[in-house]
């Protein structure tokens, strides 16, 4: 709502339905109308002023119209009500699930008209209201993506240790994304406006790491034409990021817990001891007490550092993100590659939840962009994910049932509500009841399910296995 003159803006781009949508909205002082015709210049229109609700108009000439829909989504954080005519249902549905908050049937009255912007006009502020507290639940920190009870808790301890000085240690399988979390540590942190500073341990030869290091001075050795900084002096008074620290080799290991116990460096080829004042965070992928039994870990050293220990959940753990990380990255590499997919098949998100992911998210970042690059189209098809997601059994978990009448000789016709309905029973069913994350399988806002679910008398508790 513009708050300045308390009048809402609506923006209607379409034609059939101008008659209505103007005589309804010129008898009201609290509502104001922008007409486009042309979805063309919609981005010029939308980037001088957001709308307070857009009416999109669907006709048959409308290419890319669910990428489109998506835009305004993405662009505008608008409700968007979708009108169309009976015939063109299957539209509709697929518009609320792409995020599409109301749909209207033409030809439609104008009473139901006002009572469906001042509908989503409340369902607006609501939104709001849920979205600040999110019910206690973050999508995202930094860039790390995830809703998962794990990942609620790894954001606790992150926004727990971010704010001091303790050496971190953290474990995680390879592709879990261990280097976000040290980013997001020290982008929380008190030194935030310094440089980030990072090594990998076991991506350098170990006649080269210890001047990468601690520095060296000119002369220190062969090709040392001029003296240079190490690691530690480049991150001192901020976050050096040590990464699979157990590929370190032991005598190094050696004079990194000197440097510990000095808060001192000596490059090499120096006699001469620099103070630091380095924050330290440091990674594995291996289990750090199986290295110290197997002697190829320090156990002084891992006492050192395993100040406080961070233990980061494999994908696997945590596999109710996985839609949401789907849609991240299906947005992103669209965005990249100039695609027009919005959305999966719940065949294909499916296969993508029940697949083990060895790689993590790593690895499902990499075959979504792979989909993306070698595939055109709107939809995820099943098809197109690679052999070993498509030998993987199928979790048992029920499916989202979308009916499919394209591919059926007698397809059977219903009302648009209960096909919704029951799209919406289905989701709870598949999330035990959890709106959040059935808002997120059905690509709907929060705000737009819980108000579906008033419409219906649905209640989520008859879909809950315990307490959540």
């Amino acid at each position: 709502m513009n708050h300045k003159n308390n009048t809402a803006k609506i923006l209607y781009i379409g034609n059939r339905n101008f008659e209505i949508i103007n005589n309804a909205i010129t008898k009201r002082d609290d509502l104001s109308l922008e007409h486009l015709l042309d979805s063309s210049i919609v981005a010029k229109i939308i980037s001088n002023k957001i709308p307070d609700i857009i009416i999109l108009e669907y006709n048959n000439s409308f290419k890319d119209f669910l990428s489109y829909l998506s835009y305004l989504i993405r662009n505008t954080s608008s409700p968007v009500i979708v009108t169309a005519t009976l015939e063109n249902y299957k539209i509709m549905v697929k518009a609320l699930r792409n995020g599409a908050d109301n749909f209207l049937c033409e030809p439609y009255s104008t009473d139901y008209f006002i009572e469906s912007l001042y509908e989503a006009l409340r369902m607006r502020i609501l939104w709001k209201e849920i979205h600040s507290d999110e019910m206690n639940k973050r999508l995202f920190f930094g860039k790390i993506i995830g809703a998962s009870p794990a990942m609620q808790s790894l954001y606790k301890t992150i926004t727990n240790i971010s704010k001091t000085s303790a050496t971190i240690f953290i474990v995680g399988q390879s592709g879990t994304g261990k280097e976000l979390v040290a980013q997001a540590i020290h982008e929380n942190g008190p030194n935030s406006q310094k440089d980030f500073v990072a090594i990998n341990c076991g991506a350098i030869p170990p006649n080269l790491l210890e001047s990468e290091l601690f520095g060296h001075e000119k002369g220190a050795f062969t090709g040392a034409i001029k003296s240079r900084k190490g690691k530690f002096e480049q991150a001192n008074d901020s976050t050096l990021f040590l990464d699979e620290i157990c590929e370190l080799p032991l005598d190094l290991q050696v004079k990194l817990l000197r440097v510990l116990q000095e808060r001192t460096v000596t490059p090499v080829g120096s006699n001469v001891e620099i103070p630091i004042n380095t924050r330290i965070i440091c990674a594995t992928n291996r289990p750090p007490l199986q290295e110290v039994k197997a002697g190829r870990f320090r156990e002084d050293l891992y006492y050192r550092l395993n100040v406080v220990p961070v233990q980061i959940p494999s994908l696997s753990e945590r596999r109710q993100d996985i839609p949401l990380l789907c849609a991240h990255f299906l947005h992103k590499f669209t965005e990249i590659y100039n695609k027009y997919f919005y959305e999966f098949s719940p065949a294909a998100l499916n296969r993508l939840c029940s697949y083990n992911w060895p790689g993590n998210v790593r690895e499902l970042e990499n075959i979504l962009e792979r989909i993306v690059v070698l595939n055109d189209g709107a939809i995820v098809e099943e098809s197109f994910l690679p052999n070993e997601i498509l030998a993987t059994p199928l979790d048992l978990a029920p499916m989202i049932h979308i009916p499919d009448s394209e591919n059926s000789k007698t397809p059977e016709l219903k009302p648009i509500w209960q096909v919704e309905k029951e799209m919406i029973i289905n989701s709870l069913i598949a999330t035990k009841g959890n709106v959040q994350h059935a808002s997120e399988l059905l690509e709907i806002g929060q705000a737009s399910l819980y108000r579906k679910l008033k419409k219906y008398s649905i209640n989520r508790q008859d879909f809950t296995t315990g307490k959540n």
